[in-house]
């Protein structure tokens, strides 16, 4: 696992899935088939870099490297992707994601680059290996194009990757192979960090109790106990700013809960992520990408969804394409720990998340 120099707790973002659906320009002259884009990200918010959710990249995936000693801080992130289904008739379009306060550190397929502090963001396109640069990476550019051929440009096939990595279950999707140059894909990629800070403030021991301190409300929350083999969840609700939510019984009552599974688990957050608007094959991919790091690593983590417009605000999504676009964007927050008691420091107030 590639890591970047810890320095206080890093949240990690998944930045996964974006899904453009097929669609028909009309024959009549009326208005286009709309671009509909979906997109998924976990955002890894451990207490500690011990408690960094761990993630494979493997080797054909680009990585940005600093030339001096790196500013960004914090464990890396893993895991984001971009999935478009084109409109009938759509041949190409371009993708762009900026990041604000952080920059990229790994993407597929190749992007053109924008460095940090650079006037006009002076771009370099790289298809294989590790980019070295002055500066963090500001911003990714994909120019995509669509069907078997990009112009006379022969198309690579997807690289191969082991049974059971989380790039094959990203592929396993109804999404057609989009191509970059001549890399083909099912997907964009990108990993990077951003500044979040954590609003997650767990209150005492035994019965406790979470508390959001933040300026935004944490969507369809849930509590992840898995502890001495024994995996236990608990769904917390919205908890809007300044509200709390109790982990564990009310006062004075006994709560006896069956055993869980990871495979129970994983249906559960797939039905959350498709009630939240991922199509059904997406909501799996995402569930089987983070099923052991939610349900099977030992543990204690809190798991909410954002709101769009902070994920918006965090990481800037721009698609090009010539007709209407519309945008689902579905982020996951996980604040997670070995024990509760680790939990229990309040959260600093500024912190440098990895994009994943």
């Amino acid at each position: 696992m590639r890591k970047i120099a810890h320095g206080g707790w890093r949240g990690v973002l998944g930045a996964v899935a974006v899904a453009l659906v097929a669609g028909a320009f009309p024959a009549g002259g009326g208005e286009a088939e709309p671009l509909v884009v979906h997109e998924w990200g976990v955002l890894d918010i451990p207490a500690t870099a011990a408690d960094a959710t761990p993630f494979d990249l493997p080797p054909f995936v680009l990585t940005w490297e600093a030339v001096e000693e790196p500013t960004i801080v914090g464990s890396m992130g893993r895991a984001p992707v971009v999935y478009l289904y084109p409109p009938a008739g759509l041949e190409s379009c371009n993708v762009r994601v900026t990041f604000p306060t952080g920059g990229a550190c790994a993407w597929w397929p190749a992007a053109a680059v924008s460095r940090s502090g650079e006037e006009g963001g002076e771009e370099r396109k790289e298809r294989r290996g590790t980019l070295r640069l002055a500066g963090p990476v500001a911003a990714l550019d994909w120019s995509v194009t669509f069907g078997a051929k990009n112009g006379d440009q022969p198309l690579d096939e997807p690289p191969a990757v082991p049974e059971g990595h989380w790039i094959g279950f990203a592929r396993d999707v109804d999404a057609p192979l989009l191509a970059v140059g001549p890399q083909r894909e099912h997907f964009l990629f990108y990993e990077g960090t951003i500044d979040y800070a954590n609003p997650v403030v767990v209150e005492g021991t035994g019965s406790s109790v979470v508390r959001n301190a933040g300026d935004h409300p944490l969507l369809d929350a849930m509590w992840i106990s898995c502890v001495g083999g024994s995996l236990s969840t608990q769904g917390l609700g919205d908890i809007v700013p300044g509200a709390t939510a109790r982990i564990g019984p009310p006062p004075g009552t006994e709560w006896m809960r069956a055993k869980e599974t990871p495979d129970g688990a994983e249906r559960s957050l797939v039905s959350r992520l498709v009630a939240a608007g991922l199509f059904e094959k997406e909501a799996l991919a995402m569930a089987r990408t983070w099923r052991s790091a939610f349900f099977e690593r030992p543990g204690v983590r809190i798991v909410y969804r954002l709101p769009q417009d902070v994920y918006d605000r965090l990481l800037p999504l721009t698609v090009t394409a010539g007709v209407p676009v519309q945008t689902t964007r579905v982020m996951l927050a996980c604040r997670g720990a070995d024990t509760v008691a680790s939990l229990l420091d309040p959260p600093s107030p500024a912190q440098a998340p990895a994009v994943r």
